[in-house]
């Protein structure tokens, strides 16, 4: 083989060794994008009451808007086949069960917001009382909050009244 060949042929061995590298990482990246997203796939919410009662509301707010939806649906077909026939009527037992359902709902979703607000209302009134302490400088509040006033010495406290000290 004269030399021309020899480059020819080692061009040529080059390049088949790079397409088969370059198969061989496509294969490995395919091969770690499924294992990648059957991890994915896989759900990963703790389970505890906190969730289950999310789990709940959630619920709750899609049986509210289907059962709303029924109800809006019946109401139009009351509506059409009235103008269309007159004679026609729609049960009206079913209409109110669903309303009823309706109002069920919204009472189980309203109660936590009312709970909520009475806690937060009890909160904000603490929040006042702490504050009025402060501003009274009460003796009560001294040790809970970092003091603005100079740290005074034993006899000169408020609870040690001046010239009392025992001698």
């Amino acid at each position: 083989m004269n030399e021309e060949t020899a480059q020819a042929a080692t061009k040529i061995q080059a390049k088949f060794r790079q397409k088969q590298a370059a198969g061989e990482v496509e294969a490995k990246r395919k091969e770690k994008e499924l294992t990648t997203s059957a991890a994915d796939n896989e759900i990963d919410i703790p389970i505890d009451d906190e969730t289950a009662q999310a789990a709940t509301k959630i619920q709750a707010k899609f049986r509210q808007k289907q059962a709303a939806s029924e109800v809006e649906a019946m109401r139009k077909e009351k509506l059409k086949s009235e103008s269309v026939d007159g004679a026609a009527e729609v049960e009206p037992s079913d209409v109110d069960r669903f309303e009823t359902d309706v109002d069920i709902v919204q009472a189980e979703l309203a109660r936590p917001a009312d709970e909520i607000s009475e806690v937060e209302a009890m909160l904000k009134e603490k929040e006042k009382e702490q504050q009025q302490l402060v501003e009274d400088n009460s003796p009560k509040v001294e040790g809970m909050f970092g003091s603005k006033q100079e740290k005074r010495p034993m006899a000169v406290s408020p609870a040690i009244p001046e010239g009392d000290e025992e001698e």
